[in-house]
């Protein structure tokens, strides 16, 4: 099993530790831009650019529990969605993955640990702009 194989696994089996590292948009070393995303049951994913509605790539399934990725048209990052088609439905859905983690590594620690003094300022829901 290789190392994309192995990620992919950890991410459909729930045991992957930064499912930010497998999922959602990465830029590859040659610059062109990767998709991945995990959509159980789905039949089939495309991208799309949700100003434009322009279509940017269908993504492939990689993994029969609904691991699908692929390339995307871009040139950088890009407010997209996702048009899962299911056996009886199509749906457009924003990805949660194409949003910044917003937890830095001292927080995930002081959460892991049961010892954060300020949660309710990492967490929950806070205006932003």
């Amino acid at each position: 099993m290789n190392q994309t194989e192995a990620h992919i696994e950890a991410i459909v089996s729930g045991r992957c530790g930064d499912p930010f590292a497998v999922l959602g948009l990465h830029r590859l070393p040659d610059g062109r831009w990767w998709l991945g995303t995990f959509q159980p049951g789905a039949l089939a994913v495309a991208v799309f650019d949700w100003r434009t509605r322009k279509a940017c790539g269908s993504l492939v399934q990689c993994h029969d529990a609904g691991f699908f990725s692929g390339l995307v048209e871009t040139d950088e990052p890009f407010p997209y969605r996702l048009r899962v088609q299911y056996a009886h439905e199509t749906v457009d859905l924003d990805d949660p993955y194409r949003y910044a983690n917003l937890l830095g590594e001292t927080d995930a620690h002081l959460i892991g640990e049961g010892s954060h003094l300020e949660l309710y300022n990492t967490l929950g829901a806070h205006p932003r702009t």
